[in-house]
């Protein structure tokens, strides 16, 4: 009984003994529930979560509580230890990548920890798992543990920084190029290589959206699906229902989708409805097969060299916040909830953000204007419903700007 005691223990905690005395903070990635979801736009929010933190000194320390998805300890830790410049890293780092912040990002591996070294710093001992210890020197020193579904590849891709302005067009193909935004979001389906270079001719970064949580019947790849991959019809959206993404097949035809935008020259992706857990699905899906779902999203666009962000489910902010490089919301000024998506920003990553006020796209009221505009840090944008060419751009600094539209 105390070995079994023992191992569960051993699952359940990391030990990292630091000379410097640095202050260790933990955070539970099951959040606390409160209020209803919404379901606004294309989208269903989640829950919230209200993490606890502490910290100070040189080195900080995160301890994080994943769901493996099986077996009789559906959990594993991962570590971070510390922000900043590495010299000696175990695992890869992007090539040309500054943003030290954000290195949690872009390295994850699987089963054990690792440590980024750098050669100024105190020494830190840190024990796995499996019992066995590390030590090295790190003043500004990242340790991850990932599960076995992650397995992040070492390629390089575009991280964005917090308050990169944008645009967003899901409607059609895109012809306007012209808009002074570095990053255009647009419709994986609706636009082809031709298209998406264009844009980047144009300098701009472009991110390809799809549905990773819905059966849409229109797509091209609609017949790929199983009878058993769907779920419930999605209230509202003729034409849509909730997907299985427990699926084998679910997984080989988002894979599909991912790889198609990567050849298409994508340099994200943007997968939406990833939060059935929070919504009558109809397949019984939970909080841990979200976050499970996000990893293998994550780890496939990574791979192949694209980022990735979270769509709206602003309960599983904190949970996947190490592994997404953005965050787009609809609404959130609107409903009150913008506070559930700051720790983007305070991570130093954009909010990607959408209001879709009364009024639209010719009598929008100033008060409301100033409102949905208003959200400090954020990259906001006013749209209509149709998510077409339209767009009032929000200036991040004045408040807001007079409308202008792009058709």
């Amino acid at each position: 009984m105390p070995s079994i005691l023992n191992t569960l223990f051993a699952f359940s905690a990391i030990f990292i003994h630091s000379s410097s005395g640095a202050a260790i903070y933990g955070r539970d990635w099951r959040g606390e529930e409160g209020g209803g979801a919404h379901s606004t736009g294309h989208h269903h929010r989640s829950q919230t979560y209200k993490p606890t933190s502490s910290s100070n000194g040189s080195v900080v320390a995160t301890s994080m509580s994943y769901p493996s998805g099986t077996g009789a300890i559906k959990t594993f830790t991962r570590s971070l230890v510390g922000i900043g410049t590495s010299t000696t890293s175990p695992i890869p780092t992007p090539t040309g990548d500054n943003d030290d912040e954000d290195d949690d990002n872009t390295a994850h591996a699987s089963s054990s920890l690792y440590t980024v070294l750098s050669s100024s710093s105190p020494s830190v001992t840190i024990t796995s798992s499996s019992g066995a210890s590390t030590s090295s020197t790190s003043s500004n020193a990242l340790a991850l543990a990932a599960s076995s579904a992650s397995s992040t590849s070492s390629g390089s891709y575009w991280k964005p920084a917090a308050g990169t302005q944008w645009q967003i067009q899901l409607t059609g193909a895109v012809s306007d190029v012209t808009y002074a935004a570095e990053v255009y979001d647009i419709d994986l389906f609706d636009n082809d290589a031709t298209t998406i270079a264009n844009l980047k001719s144009n300098n701009k970064i472009v991110i390809c959206y799809f549905s990773a949580g819905s059966y849409e019947d229109w797509r091209p790849d609609a017949a790929s699906f199983q009878a058993s991959d769907k779920g419930l019809a999605m209230d509202g959206w003729e034409g849509e229902w909730w997907l299985n993404t427990n699926s084998a097949n679910v997984h080989t035809i988002m894979t599909a989708r991912i790889e198609q935008a990567q050849t298409k020259g994508c340099d994200g992706v943007d997968p939406d409805n990833v939060d059935a857990y929070d919504n009558a699905n109809g397949v019984g899906l939970t909080e841990d097969d979200a976050v499970d779902y996000l990893t293998f999203l994550a780890d496939a666009a990574h791979s192949r060299g694209m980022s990735i962000g979270l769509k709206n489910a602003g309960g599983l902010v904190e949970t996947t916040l190490p592994i997404m490089e953005w965050q787009v919301n609809e609404q959130c000024a609107e409903y009150d909830e913008c506070d559930l998506f700051q720790p983007f920003i305070t991570a130093g990553k954009p909010v990607f953000h959408i209001e879709y006020p009364d009024g639209a796209p010719n009598s929008i009221a100033a008060d409301v204007r100033s409102k949905d505009c208003g959200v400090a840090g954020f990259s906001s944008l006013l749209k209509n419903l149709a998510l077409d060419a339209w767009v009032d751009p929000c200036d991040t600094e004045a408040g807001f700007t007079t409308i202008t539209e792009h058709v």
